[in-house]
């Protein structure tokens, strides 16, 4: 929930701060050739942040909401909530990262762990005995 409140802060400190931004960036634009093809693409990229930011947000507080109540939906909405927040660099990153982490099943990964070792261990297997000629 914590996540969702700083997201939703940001995108009203994002659509509060517009017009400076669009003023400074506009100024920048004062030497390349189309300036207008690139302010319609600066508008549409700052629009889009305010939009993901949003999304983020709200996602991030109705993820804390249905996980402190418990409802059988969490793990599903939680996973959604995390992969929306991987856009979000650095804070919604690590926090998707570490949710899927922890709600994903691992039942693949040491299924596939144990095929890396079972083909680590094979003599036949170039690489292994490579590893051991380097150790050894």
């Amino acid at each position: 929930m914590v996540y969702g409140v700083i997201e939703l802060i940001t995108v009203v400190w994002l659509i509060s701060v517009h017009d400076t931004v669009n003023l400074m960036f506009g100024a920048l634009l004062s030497r390349v050739p189309d300036p207008f093809t690139l302010m319609d693409l600066f508008h549409f990229l700052y629009a889009a942040a305010i939009v993901l930011a949003a999304i983020s947000g709200v996602c991030g507080i109705v993820t804390g909401w249905v996980l402190l109540q418990g409802l059988w939906f969490a793990r599903t909405v939680a996973l959604i909530a995390a992969v929306v927040s991987l856009l979000r660099v650095p804070l919604g990153t690590s926090l998707g990262i570490v949710t899927l982490v922890m709600l994903l099943p691992l039942s693949n990964c040491y299924a596939t762990a144990a095929r890396v070792n079972d083909r680590a261990s094979d003599p036949k297997n170039r690489l292994s005995r490579e590893g051991a000629a380097r150790a050894g």
